[in-house]
C-alpha cells in the first residue's frame, strides 16, 4: 500500500518538478548572457544565487542530471540532431542542447543531444556516381 502512495505522490509531483525545470532553462538561459555593465553584473551576481538555491531544491527532491558525455542511451536522451563525423565514434555525445533529469531513477525530462554518426558512402551519394 505504501508503494502505491508513495507512486501516487510522484505523479503528483511531476508536473511542479518539469516546471521547475523549465525555471531552471530560463536563469541557464540569463546566465550565458554577457554582462559588461556593473549593473548588469549585480543582476547576474542575483540570478547566479537564484539559480544555487533552485538546484539545491531540486537535489534535494531527489532529482539529478542525466550524464551529457558519452555513448546515447535512447532511455535517457534525446538525439535532436545527428553529425556525420570521423573524429568522434559513432552513437557518441557531442553535445546537449537541453540537460536531461531523473527523479528517483526515472526518466523526468530526456537530455537532447547531438550524436556522432558515420559519414554517409560517399559512392552513395548522387555526386559519387561518376557522371
Amino acid at each position: 500500500m505504501q508503494s502505491d502512495i508513495d507512486a501516487a505522490v510522484a505523479r503528483a509531483k511531476k508536473p511542479l518538478h518539469q516546471d521547475l525545470l523549465l525555471v531552471l532553462d530560463y536563469l541557464d538561459m540569463a546566465l550565458a548572457t554577457p554582462c559588461t555593465t556593473s549593473e548588469g553584473k549585480t543582476l547576474l551576481a542575483g540570478v547566479q544565487m537564484t539559480r544555487a538555491q533552485l538546484a539545491g531544491l531540486l537535489e534535494r527532491e531527489g532529482i539529478q542530471p542525466v550524464p551529457e558525455r558519452g555513448t546515447f542511451d535512447a532511455a535517457l536522451h534525446q538525439a535532436v540532431e545527428r553529425v556525420e563525423t570521423t573524429e568522434a565514434a559513432p552513437g557518441t555525445i557531442l553535445g546537449t542542447l537541453r540537460r536531461g533529469y531523473t527523479v528517483a531513477g526515472q526518466i523526468l525530462r530526456p537530455a537532447q543531444v547531438r550524436v556522432a554518426a558515420a559519414p554517409a558512402d560517399a559512392s552513395e551519394s548522387p555526386s559519387g556516381r561518376g557522371h
